[in-house]
């Protein structure tokens, strides 16, 4: 837990794994506010990937890019990843739900936004960093960060 939010890594980067990360945060956090962070490789199944996170409903999604193999090159736009979120939000079975979309230019950005969006509730959010290994290996880096300035 930082400050009054839970912070959860994981690399989901495949439909089925993403789908297994909505269900455990949602088992997990049944009522708290929930905060994606995404970042993908360019070669993954956006779409996919991205409409099962949308099954965990969450409040707010902030999009970025990750450093893949030390470089941006194989990292998807943040458009690219908004775009495929919406086009499964068109196609999605259940329930609509509302969701803050937001596109950040780095990860420590994007971070930093899921945090000042969940502070508005009253209940301690949930941020989860996703969609890549090398986001979450990033998202680490800079929670250490943090934790050593506190």
């Amino acid at each position: 837990m930082v400050g009054a939010q839970y912070v959860v890594l994981d690399g989901a980067h495949t439909a089925e794994s993403a789908a297994a990360l909505a269900s455990t945060l949602r088992a997990v956090f049944p009522d708290q506010p929930l905060a994606f962070v995404v970042a993908m490789a360019a070669d993954k199944e956006h779409r996919a990937v991205l409409a099962s996170l949308r099954a965990a409903t969450p409040n707010v999604v902030v999009f970025t890019t990750a450093a893949i193999a030390g470089s941006y090159q194989r990292s998807a736009a943040p458009g690219t990843l908004v775009a495929q979120w919406q086009a499964a939000a068109i196609t999605a079975r259940g329930k609509p739900f509302r969701c803050r979309e937001l596109i950040q230019a780095s990860l420590a950005a994007a971070v930093d936004k899921a945090r000042h969006e969940l502070r508005g509730f009253t209940k301690p959010g949930v941020i989860c960093v996703t969609g890549s290994l090398h986001a979450v290996a990033g998202a680490e880096r800079l929670l250490q960060e943090v934790l050593q300035r506190a």
